[in-house]
């Protein structure tokens, strides 16, 4: 394990870390000690690599604890958290931050993207599969962007013969970002070093970063529209379903459903590569199947892709799951039940977000408990070609 602080708070916080990373990539598995135990050393060898990154300058240099700092001490009530780094905390947030969309808040700046966006790729379906992502400024509340509808048409031509134009199959997606806010309370023992500890710096990033992919991925897999969220997948208007058994209540899970996804992604003319997106509770009805020579339908990838962030495969294409797709949907008189969607990402889901997140933060909410109130603030948008996205419903 990379040599790193092994102070009682530093060692709690990655260890809780380690849980939520393995809840986020196995929400089908029970997370045993040693399991956390394994994870644990994998969070200090990357806050390790990324404290050597900083230091030989692969990696921009910017202090969340620092900022987080000057924020409170640029406040014109209460006391500073470290009195005596108050005035270099100030100047600090003045040199590195700039002031957020919201009345006393901050955007933390964009050199931190890399960082933060890793840890989304942890936690998030969506992004782990290949969604289509526009980085959209922090100044940026709307935006309209092409895509491609349909594939260009070409024609057998004999010589000399004049062809006649078609109009170009291409569309606008209409984005309009929706604010996404966190309230949490963080120790204060986590800012008070004069010069903060990596560790701190690698957790409080790792925690925002899996904490937005969790939103992300319940605005885009929920069963209904989520008030003021994006809108859902389920809801995206034109979307190619199914019942499963063909049955107007649902029914278990066959073989005949799975290759009926697939038909119907030919007929739509989607185009591969594919890959599927299932809760738990669809992992174990796949699990259950077999083709007509009794083999296995979903199989395990011997050596995941950590980057791809797939573990099983179905059909030859990668399984994606989250525990953001419902067991709690209903079709017809069926209840209980839940969604497997088959889709090519890149070209159906697309996901806007600014440039930044914005900060904000209290040293009195949570004073008695020694504690700092924090808000994180983001703005993101789904878009989807739902004519290039087919959902089974009604898997018992």
């Amino acid at each position: 394990m990379a040599t790193a602080s092994s102070d009682t708070l530093n060692v709690n916080l990655v260890e809780e870390l380690a849980r939520t990373r393995l809840e986020r990539r196995y929400p089908h598995q029970q997370i045993t000690t040693s399991l956390i135990s394994d994870e644990a050393e994998k969070v200090w060898d990357e806050i390790e690599k990324l404290r050597s990154e900083r230091a030989d300058g692969r990696r921009p240099v910017f202090s969340l604890v620092r900022a987080v700092r000057g924020m409170a001490a640029s406040r014109k009530t209460g006391a500073p958290i470290l009195p005596e780094t108050a005035e270099a905390d100030r100047d600090y947030i003045t040199r590195t931050l700039t002031i957020g969309s919201t009345p006393s808040s901050y955007l933390v700046p964009t050199v931190q993207a890399p960082t933060i966006i890793s840890q989304l790729l942890l936690g998030s379906a969506t992004r782990l599969s290949g969604a289509t992502i526009w980085n959209l400024g922090s100044k940026v509340q709307s935006e309209n962007v092409p895509i491609a509808v349909l594939s260009p048409t070409f024609q057998w031509m004999p010589s000399g013969q004049k062809q006649t134009s078609s109009d170009a199959s291409l569309g606008q997606m209409a984005f309009n970002l929706k604010e996404l806010w966190s309230f949490q309370s963080l120790p204060v023992q986590l800012f008070k070093a004069a010069v903060p500890a990596y560790e701190s710096e690698a957790m409080l990033e790792m925690w925002m970063g899996l904490a937005l992919a969790d939103a992300e991925d319940l605005a885009c897999f929920s069963t209904t529209q989520i008030t003021n969220a994006p809108l859902n997948l389920l809801s995206a208007p034109g979307l190619l379903t199914l019942n499963c058994g063909g049955s107007l209540n649902g029914s278990n899970l066959n073989y005949s459903d799975i290759l009926a996804c697939l038909e119907k992604a030919a007929v739509a003319k989607i185009k591969p590569p594919y890959c599927w997106y299932m809760s738990p509770h669809g992992l174990t009805r796949v699990l259950a199947l077999a083709d007509a020579q009794s083999r296995p339908l979903l199989l395990p990838n011997a050596a995941p892709n950590p980057v791809a962030g797939s573990h099983f495969s179905l059909m030859g294409y990668p399984v994606y799951l989250t525990t953001n797709v419902a067991n709690n949907m209903t079709l017809g008189s069926g209840s209980g039940q839940t969604a497997i969607i088959l889709t090519n990402p890149k070209l159906s889901i697309h996901l806007a977000q600014d440039s930044g997140l914005q900060l904000m933060l209290s040293t009195d909410f949570n004073f008695d408990a020694a504690e700092i109130a924090i808000r994180i603030g983001a703005r993101r948008d789904f878009g989807y070609r739902a004519a290039g996205i087919v959902a089974l419903l009604g898997v018992n």
